[in-house]
This record gives C-alpha cells, structure tokens and sequence, in this order.
C-alpha cells in the first residue's frame, strides 16, 4: 500500500485536551498538603512568601543578573509540577511548561524604566525575521494596522528553507538573528516564521527582555469554526512535525479530526517568486484531493509563504471552506504588546520597512520583482545592505 504524505491526528480517549492559559510553577498535590501537619503547612507557606518575595524583586526597582529571573525561582523537585500526559516524570523541568513568566509577574525590559515616554516612542522599532520573503506577509498586515511604525526586516535567504534544517540548526540561527535586531534598537521582535516559532521562540523569551511574538498555525480559529469537525494544517515539515503544532492540538483541537498536510516544495516555489503556474498549481491540485476526501472545512495555512497562494487555493476548493491566515492577528498582537509595554505606535505617514537579506540584496529584489509582476500583495520595501550570512 502507498504510504500517505500526510497525518491524520485525534487524540485517543482520556487524553486531557486544555491547559490552563498560564502554567504556573505549582505544588498541585492538594490532599498530601491537606494531610500535613499545622507546622508543617506553617512552614509551606512561610516558604511560599518568601517565593513570591523573591519574583517580585523586580518591581522593586532592585538590580541584579538574569538569575533573579521568574523561571530561576522555579522548584526543583519534580514531583511539584502539573505534568502533560505522556511526558516524562524525571525531568526537572517539563518541556511544554512556558519559559516566560505569565501574569501577574510580567518580565521586566532592561532600561525600559529608566526611558521617558519620549524616549520610549522614539525607539518604537518593530524587528521582524524569516528565513525568506514569506514573513512579508506578516510586514503587508502590519503597515495596513500601523503603517507609521519602522520595521525592520531580515530575510535569512542564505539558510532557506528552515523546513529542511534540524531544530537545532533553526534555533540557532534564530537566536542570532533575535539578538541582531535587540542590538540594533528593535522594541519588540516578530518570528514571522512557524518552523522558527517551533524551534526558538520558548528560547528567545527565556533570554532576551523585549517582548517576542511567534507565528503558530492557526488551528485554535479553525478548531472553533468548523461545522463537519474536520480541519486541516498545511505546513512545511518542520512545523508538521514540531511540540509547538502537538501542543496546539492537545489544547484546543482535541476533539477534532486534524489532518496534517506537509506541503513539500511549496515554500520553495513561492521563495523563487512563482506563485502561479503548472508546479504551483500541481502541489496545491494534490493537496484539495486529500482535503476534499476527509470534508475538511476550515484550512489552517502553518507557513507564512502560503498566504501569497491563499487566493490561488481558495478558488480551487470553491465555497464552504474557510481559509485561514495568522498575518492579521499577529499584526494585532504587535500593537497590544508594544501599548502593554509602554511604547507608542507611531501615528503619521506611512514609511517602508527596511530590509536586508542574508543570501544577497540583488537575488532578493529579483524575487521581489516576480513576486510583484504575479500579483502578489508585498508591503512597501527599502532593501538595504546585506546582513553577512
């Protein structure tokens, strides 16, 4: 029998399929606290303040390393955590709990208190990365909700596609493309790319005090509108086969049929600026074949290239399914964080995003021009000098 290229995922009977919105580090044990003795429970919550004394030294105005951060505090025993099935139970640490610190014990911005509310607007840089132009996507729906704010763009073309490198090598490079756009003044970074997402973004939280926003496909909306409960991701491998995907179903798709659908080469179509055209049209025709025989109706779209083919798509399904896109969400999402943290959205005439390109500024703009003479929506540019890859 020919072995499918996609998954089809439900998970089995029993399987807990919401989490709480934050996980916090927490002793969840209740009747073994109930059964201890008075001084005991009197010690528990002696040390109990002295834990949240210590995450909130921040608010307090006191200095020190990163050492003081929320996640340092956490304890060590695993026998504290509330713990995902399936997991194992002798890590310290699970891997699906957050790295950043959720509410009320929000990280605090290196400098940001010391900044005036002058200071703070002028500095209201917004850095976006990707591994190509698909994250242009992201920058289209951004200047169309904000389109005075700076951004300012890296397309890691040298390393594209990230489908095809390891976590590893993904998580990696987006630390250090992370921490160029830190350098160089960013207020609030953007990984427009779900395979980056997967791999790095837990990473760079963890690390770096300006607020991070990541791209995840959009399976929540699609889980919520669907009328046959049967939906779909279309993703590069990387993302098909990552937690952040997993975790995602675990939450908000349990009870639904997930079909996965790795859209091999794809990407790398849309990269070269063919968004149209027999090689487009081949992968898209084999993917609404699957789609169709499992009655899915609402498609999740897991790679910010696909939303320069989402028309394409759309016509080749035909009315009663849903397409959905995460460019104007996250978009949202940039301006609640950048107001959350104080810095002002910039009002005013719109400017190009700036942008730089690892694999070269002359092959990039070849790539923009096709894009452009198909149609493609891109938003207002100024390539600039390339970023050493």
């Amino acid at each position: 029998m020919r072995s499918r290229p996609y998954r089809i995922s439900r998970l089995p009977a029993g399987y807990r399929t919401s989490w709480p919105q934050h996980q916090h580090w927490s002793c969840i044990n209740a009747s073994a606290a109930s059964s201890q003795p008075a001084s005991l429970g009197g010690a528990c919550n002696a040390v109990s303040v002295l834990f949240i004394a210590l995450c909130s030294c921040s608010t307090l105005g006191v200095s020190g390393s990163r050492a003081r951060r929320w996640a340092s505090c956490a304890p060590r025993s695993e026998t504290t955590y509330q713990r995902a099935p399936g997991t194992s139970t002798t890590s310290a640490r699970p891997s699906w709990l957050p790295a950043h610190p959720p509410p009320p014990y929000p990280r605090r911005m290196a400098g940001r208190s010391e900044m005036s509310a002058t200071e703070a607007s002028a500095v209201t840089t917004v850095g976006v990365l990707d591994s190509g132009v698909g994250g242009l996507s992201v920058v289209a729906a951004m200047q169309r909700a904000m389109p005075a704010l700076p951004v300012r763009y890296i397309a890691d073309t040298a390393r594209f596609p990230y489908g095809d490198r390891t976590a590893e090598e993904v998580a990696a490079r987006t630390l250090a493309l992370g921490a160029r756009l830190i350098d160089e003044g960013c207020a609030l970074v953007v990984v427009a790319c779900n395979t980056a997402s997967s791999a790095a973004l837990e990473l760079l939280r963890g690390r770096f005090d300006v607020p991070i926003v990541g791209m995840e496909p959009p399976l929540k909306p699609a889980a919520e509108r669907t009328r046959s409960g049967h939906v779909a991701v279309l993703a590069t491998a990387g993302t098909a086969d990552g937690e952040r995907l997993a975790r995602l179903h675990a939450s908000f798709a349990g009870d639904r049929e997930v079909l996965t659908v790795p859209m091999s080469g794809l990407a790398d179509l849309v990269e070269a600026g063919e968004i149209a055209g027999p090689r487009v049209e081949s992968i898209l025709a084999a993917a609404v074949i699957e789609l169709r025989a499992h009655e899915v109706d609402e498609v999740a779209l897991g790679c910010t290239h696909y939303a320069f083919l989402r028309d394409a798509l759309s016509a080749m399904l035909g009315p009663g399914v849903e397409i959905i896109d995460t460019a104007e969400p996250v978009a949202r999402r940039v301006r609640q964080q950048l107001e959350a943290y104080g810095f002002a959205v910039p009002e005013g005439e719109a400017v190009a995003a700036r942008c730089t390109a690892t694999g070269g500024a002359g092959a990039f703009e070849a790539t923009l021009d096709r894009l452009r003479a198909a149609g493609a929506d891109l938003p207002a540019l100024e390539v600039v000098e390339e970023v050493p890859a």
